[in-house]
């Protein structure tokens, strides 16, 4: 239960940051100009919330979007996944901890949403809601069905590798 706490905290103390104090486009422009990566960047428009994102024209901004993106799926992966597991030692069933961890991770990405909107410079949508679920989503199916299977792979494979040496 302490990683799920931990890690949820983390998730408020991110939440309190200013944009400024999470911002990337500081360091992007120091490693690169924006002549160096504009071959890279593709040709779109992106619209989230009450934002208009154009990749070529604004590329540190894109990155910036792309990485603060994957960060809510990722942070919220994780999240689903500790909660699943902290669940798992209650003994409680697999449905229950299925949807008490996605409950858990809804509840968390709305609370985090609503500090966002007291944080300088931050705002706070139901899309980022949307993601962070998606992203509780797949942290959970890598809780529940990847990492098990991927257990048993690997100690069916250390056994069969123990029998072989054994001959």
């Amino acid at each position: 239960m302490l990683p799920v706490l931990l890690w949820t905290l983390l998730v408020f103390h991110w939440s309190h940051q200013s944009f400024r104090e999470q911002s990337i486009q500081p360091l992007l422009h120091k490693l690169f100009t924006k002549e160096e990566i504009h071959d890279y960047i593709p040709q779109v428009t992106v619209r989230y919330h009450h934002t208009i994102i154009r990749a070529q024209s604004d590329p540190m901004r894109f990155i910036e979007f792309i990485f603060r993106k994957t960060a809510h799926l990722i942070v919220y992966a994780v999240l689903a996944a500790l909660a699943y597991q902290a669940l798992c030692f209650w003994g409680s069933r697999r449905r229950k901890r299925i949807l008490f961890s996605l409950l858990y991770v809804v509840v968390i990405a709305m609370g985090d949403e609503w500090v966002q909107s007291a944080a300088a410079m931050r705002t706070s949508a139901i899309q980022d809601v949307v993601l962070d679920t998606a992203g509780g989503l797949a942290g959970l199916s890598a809780a529940v069905w990847a990492v098990p299977w991927g257990i048993r792979l690997w100690r069916t494979s250390n056994r069969i590798k123990r029998r072989e040496a054994g001959r």
